[in-house]
């Protein structure tokens, strides 16, 4: 068996034509993904660092009681993200410095926004699990345009997760460009990312 993930870079123009299209496999899920498993596993609380470098609790111990003591929902770990929120879901930066197990963080993130050097991010999406032969899938996508009058660059992606119940966010996965990728004026940014299972 084997766990991935690729992702898929597609920028277009302004009648939503592709000008250029990039795969990328990734091999960066940090320590904050094990952890998180971990907990699921365990269905337990792990310590892990929080986008802001302080340690947390991770993972789903979070339950919603009903008035005859039967847990009726559990808090998940949302990729989900609204339009406008860069704090989660799929998130990119400037720095393409070297991936490390201990990331905690993108490190230059580059905001939501309209300006010069920021992108509008739109909503974060989670797709349906889909079988196809011998391989298992789920595609987490997001939207991101260049409304400013400057190229922005983009060297770091990643997936950030938000607990609900607490309010914490705790990357999971981070990837870099080299060389970075350009995102001229007006232009669109849609990253797929595509975590696959094969067995």
């Amino acid at each position: 068996m084997r766990l991935g993930i690729v992702w898929e870079g597609v920028l277009r123009d302004e009648r939503g034509r592709v000008i250029d299209r990039h795969v990328k496999k990734s091999q960066s899920f940090v320590k904050n993904f094990m952890l998180l498993l971990r907990s699921v596993f365990l269905q337990s609380g792990q310590t892990a660092k929080d986008i802001e470098g302080v340690e947390r609790g991770i993972g789903l111990e979070y339950r919603v009681w009903n008035d005859f003591g039967d847990c009726y929902g559990v808090a998940g770990f949302r990729l989900n993200a609204p339009e406008g929120d860069d704090s989660y879901g799929i998130v990119v930066g400037y720095d393409n410095i070297t991936v490390t197990p201990d990331d905690y963080a993108l490190y230059t993130p580059i905001t939501h926004g309209s300006e010069d050097g920021k992108l509008y991010y739109r909503a974060c999406n989670v797709g349906d699990v889909n079988v196809v032969g011998n391989k298992v899938s789920m595609v987490i996508s997001r939207e991101f345009v260049n409304y400013g009058s400057t190229v922005v660059e983009v060297g770091e992606v990643g997936l950030v997760g938000f607990i609900p119940s607490n309010g914490y966010k705790f990357l999971i996965v981070r990837d870099t460009y080299s060389p970075r990728r350009q995102i001229p004026p007006n232009k669109e940014y849609w990253l797929k990312c595509r975590v696959e299972v094969e067995v």
